[in-house]
């Protein structure tokens, strides 16, 4: 799973994009091969260095819980069972 990943990321290169649209496209590739793992609704940073500008600017997109929920949603979850799984 993850040497498919990869390539999507360097035909991303390959095709004239820069290292976000690299990070993007290895993302994507990574929800359909490892969607346990890796998700739209996941979270994280990322530092983008811009060689124009000489400056760094730091992307924060961290998950939030819904207006709807409660502490005790995601009980069964710490507890080590989801839902439909064994």
């Amino acid at each position: 799973r993850g040497p498919i990943a990869n390539e999507a990321g360097v035909g991303a290169l390959r095709a004239g994009g820069n290292a976000v649209d690299a990070a993007i496209a290895t993302a994507f590739a990574q929800f359909i091969t490892t969607p346990f793992s890796a998700g739209v609704g996941g979270f994280g940073n990322m530092v983008v260095w811009s060689a124009d500008d000489g400056g760094a600017t730091l992307i924060d997109f961290h998950a939030r819980a819904g207006s709807k929920a409660t502490p005790d949603l995601y009980l069964d979850a710490l507890e080590g069972r989801i839902y439909g799984h064994a």
